[in-house]
């Protein structure tokens, strides 16, 4: 390749990237979501600090009946880096996607040696709505990953084979085989890259014996992976034994996956995060096996010429990445995912590349200039509207609420899409909706144990916790080894005062989930209310070792140590509990208070107002920092205070004793007497001799 072509060339690669870009800016500016975003990153431990430990279980454990230490890895890496950034982890993502679609552009070039073929191929690749699962959603950063390695192996076995003397470089093949793993250590899907190797041998009409032995080691650690996958499903109960249909109608839920990839590649409609399994078989499915022996036997009928043996690389290409995932064991609540076309579709957008610039080209050469005209328009028009449709899904993916409205438009019924939503309610305080979504997901499913377990969690969250109890109840009696439904219950027992009762659930939530903080933590607070002090501390002390920044625990026993006069201790705990959650107006009000008590009321006057920053209509705080500028004789500061805490609560008897004194002391006889009038009728314990004093000044 000439200079100038070269530059031609990175110019028109720049192109591509730069566009798909623009359809997936609006992934940066998305947030977490609740679709697994929380086990794989946000609430997972085993990610959030990068220990040897944590490094072998990555590598040692399934997480949610997968095996991808890599992907975990990449995660725990970011998260050591940047913490729990979102837009860092979408940037990540979208780098990566952007990365991939230059490979696929080198990729083909090289399997063809045609440029313009790789560079629409990678065009389609880059900005087709179909990816934008798998780039949105931060825990699909596997698909991202095991592509690349992907690809990069089949970028090296190509240049192994590519040598004139027509031998193999064992050193690209070494490379070629350290990528597949890597590809398999990312995500499980990769298994099927043997199979794209021999739809390379195929294209490059080189198979035989010798060939095909020299893939015996792909092989071999493919079977290994496929094995381990499948024990990962098996292990994790992620196999839908309910959704085990009989042969014939198994054999038309795979060809509906086939063709429901194909169709969509063509028209990427009705996206949405789940798309679940009918009730029963339509009828209507019975045409899909016979559409896909034609478009076999096409494939193999049509396989000499160069574009015919591209089309049949690309049908051995998709088909082999694909067929792994079409529900041959049934897997998960959704008969199909938008993410398993990730990959498979290069398979797709080579042949359509090739055969859209074939026929450009013959129009050209028939000098067919308008149809040719018409040709380009289309082609540019429908890329746009790619393009447009990406960065409208990008949009879907802003947040949980968002991703979840778009299931509910395609499948007003899906009992885990309602829960879903309202589980994203829930997070935002949003309890009324959540209860909604929740009852719709109960009336639908009556025996969805988490849907039980939800809607108690939302009564409790509306002080409601007769219900909310009676909602746990259920969820335990139905799946009674969750250990989170006993853990809600007893949280309820407690909001009650039931203490004994919520000690025997939460001593249960430990039996299940013995590294459990929550439930040491709830324990050790309703040990602390039961005055058995140390065996409350002893469970506090447990729920911090296994977090030590659990925020209850370190609240709670602050508070314990301030009862005992513990300041050092009070102090380093309400600190500790403030470096994770900076507005903490409970430990800022009892940080204002321990200062005060020492003395310290400048430092006293700073917690307190940072307790009222947060939660200005607090009239704890407001009398607590009305008190200090009290002692510091700063009286209208306090007067002001105190003011606003009364015109919160008109019933806060001590606020008009200290604002009697603020009065008294600026003079203001006749409304000290009033305040303290009304602080004796709301049984305020005053002295005397305080009454005498004041009536005699007045």
């Amino acid at each position: 390749m000439t200079g100038t072509s070269f530059r031609q060339y990175g110019v028109f690669v720049l192109g591509v990237i730069s566009l798909t870009f623009l359809a997936y800016f609006p992934s940066l500016l998305n947030g977490f979501t609740n679709w697994d975003d929380p086990v794989y990153l946000t609430d997972n431990p085993l990610v959030q600090e990068l220990t040897i430990s944590n490094f072998t279980e990555i590598f040692s454990t399934f997480q949610i009946a997968n095996y991808h230490p890599i992907t975990l890895l990449s995660l725990s890496i970011e998260h050591m880096l940047v913490g729990l950034n979102p837009f860092i982890y979408h940037l990540s993502n979208l780098l990566l996607h952007l990365l991939n679609t230059w490979l696929v552009i080198i990729f083909v070039r090289k399997l063809d040696g045609q440029f313009k073929v790789a560079l629409l191929a990678g065009l389609i690749f880059g900005i087709h709505p179909m990816h934008v699962e798998s780039v949105a959603w931060i825990s699909e950063r596997k698909d991202l990953l095991y592509t690349l390695f992907y690809l990069l192996g089949l970028i090296t076995y190509i240049a192994s084979i590519n040598r004139p003397e027509g031998k193999l470089n064992l050193r690209y093949v070494s490379l070629t085989l350290l990528l597949f793993l890597f590809a398999c250590l990312s995500k499980g899907m990769a298994v099927a890259f043997p199979l794209s190797l021999v739809a390379i041998d195929i294209f490059k009409r080189r198979i035989a014996v010798k060939s095909i032995l020299e893939k015996v080691p792909f092989f071999v650690i493919s079977i290994g992976f496929g094995l381990i996958a499948i024990f990962a499903q098996a292990y994790s109960e992620a196999i839908r034994l309910d959704r085990l249909f009989h042969f014939y109608d198994r054999i038309l839920i795979i060809c509906f996956n086939v063709f429901y990839y194909l169709q969509q590649f063509v028209l990427p409609l009705k996206l949405s995060p789940v798309h679940p399994y009918p009730e029963i078989i339509p009828q209507t499915w019975i045409i899909y096996p016979g559409i896909l022996l034609i478009l076999a036997g096409f494939l193999i009928r049509y396989s000499k010429r160069l574009g015919n043996r591209l089309v049949l690389f690309g049908g051995l290409f998709f088909f082999s990445n694909i067929i792994l995932v079409c529900q041959l064991v049934p897997l998960g609540s959704s008969i199909v995912a938008e993410r398993y076309s990730y990959l498979a579709y290069l398979g797709l957008c080579i042949p359509t590349s090739y055969y859209i610039l074939e026929l450009h080209q013959y129009l050209k050469k028939k000098r067919r200039f308008w149809q040719k005209g018409i040709l380009v328009s289309a082609v540019g028009a429908t890329m746009l509207l790619l393009g447009f449709t990406t960065y409208e899904q990008c949009l879907v993916w802003h947040d949980s609420v968002s991703l979840w409205d778009q299931a509910l438009n395609h499948y007003p019924g899906s009992v885990q899409a309602l829960e879903s939503r309202g589980k994203a309610f829930l997070t935002i305080q949003d309890y009324e909706e959540a209860k909604v979504d929740l009852m719709e997901a109960l009336e639908l499913e009556p025996n969805a144990s988490p849907v039980l377990n939800n809607l108690g969690v939302v009564f409790s969250k509306l002080n409601q916790f007769d219900v909310a109890i009676d909602y746990f109840s259920r969820s335990i009696n139905i799946n009674p080894t969750v250990f989170n439904s006993f853990l809600g219950r007893g949280h309820a027992y407690f909001s009650l005062g039931k203490n004994r009762l919520a000690l025997n659930d939460f001593d249960k939530s430990i039996l299940l989930a013995d590294a459990n903080p929550d439930g040491y933590a709830n324990r050790g607070a309703v040990l602390m209310e039961l005055d058995e002090k140390q065996a409350g501390l002893a469970s506090l002390n447990l729920a911090l070792t296994i977090e030590p920044f659990h925020e209850l625990a370190l609240l709670t026993r602050a508070n314990y140590y301030s009862e005992v006069d513990d300041f050092p201790k009070a102090i380093n705990d309400f600190k500790n509990l403030l470096t994770v959650s900076p507005d903490h107006v409970e430990a800022l009000n009892n940080l204002g208070f321990i200062c005060a008590i020492q003395g310290d009321y400048t430092k006293a006057i700073s917690y307190f107002s940072g307790a009222l920053k947060t939660k200005p209509d607090y009239p704890m705080g407001l009398k607590n920092r009305g008190l200090a500028f009290l002692k510091e004789k700063n009286y209208q500061h306090a007067i002001t205070d105190f003011d606003m805490a009364l015109k919160l609560d008109k019933e806060y008897g001590i606020v008009y004793y200290y604002r009697s004194q603020a009065h008294y002391e600026i003079g203001d006889t006749a409304k000290a007497l009033s305040d303290a009038l009304n602080a004796k009728r709301l049984d305020v314990d005053l002295e005397e001799e305080y009454l005498i004093k004041l009536n005699q000044h007045h």
